[in-house]
């Protein structure tokens, strides 16, 4: 991130970045239509972000490791924050032809480090994106509040009904994306939607 971690480091960043981002604030719990609140680690500018940039672009999925480390911690210093009880993390999907290009979802690879941390099982079949949206970074204003918009479903609806959902992003930006995949849920009968990103933009 800073130049100074090499591979040979067990971490992918040096001690400093690791320090000074577990040292940052995260920002105000947020809130939206389908879900009851949206909880974010950290603010989406400097370390967090070139750490997510890397996974997301560059393939790198050592930064898994840190960021299952920044989870850690977080959901121990602000377990206030957090849901009592969770049934399921929800990572959000991306759409089949755009994971065979990048060979993962990174939803996928976060919701994991979560699990980790808070011993809730990942359900990774249960939202589906049927449509190849363009990706939101291309997009600006109005666009990006419309792109998600029908682009998700839930694959069996039954098998969620009264359940306690984590859906989970690894950014949010105008909150679009999730919000969609929230209604969706919502509307299959799930009990509780919270959402978890790394980062926030807004």
């Amino acid at each position: 991130v800073c130049g100074k971690n090499t591979l040979k480091l067990r971490c992918p960043i040096c001690s400093e970045c690791k320090n000074k981002l577990l040292a940052e604030r995260h920002p105000s719990v947020a809130r939206s239509r389908y879900m009851s609140r949206i909880i974010s680690c950290r603010s989406y500018a400097g370390i967090i972000k070139k750490c997510i940039r890397a996974l997301k672009y560059d393939q790198n999925l050592h930064m898994i490791k840190v960021f299952r480390e920044l989870i850690a911690e977080f959901t121990t210093d602000q377990r206030k924050l957090l849901p009592h009880a969770l049934d399921l993390i929800i990572p959000v999907p991306i759409h089949r032809s755009r994971r065979r290009k990048r060979g993962f979802n990174q939803a996928e690879k976060i919701a994991n480090a979560l699990s980790d941390v808070m011993n809730v099982p990942v359900s990774r079949n249960s939202l589906i994106k049927t449509r190849n949206t363009p990706a939101q970074t291309s997009l600006s204003g109005e666009k990006r509040r419309q792109n998600p918009e029908g682009a998700f479903s839930v694959a069996n609806p039954s098998l969620l009904h009264g359940k306690r959902i984590m859906l989970l992003d690894d950014v949010i930006t105008t909150g679009a994306t999730l919000n969609s995949c929230a209604r969706e849920l919502a509307t299959s009968g799930v009990r509780t939607v919270t959402g978890f990103t790394l980062a926030r933009v807004f």
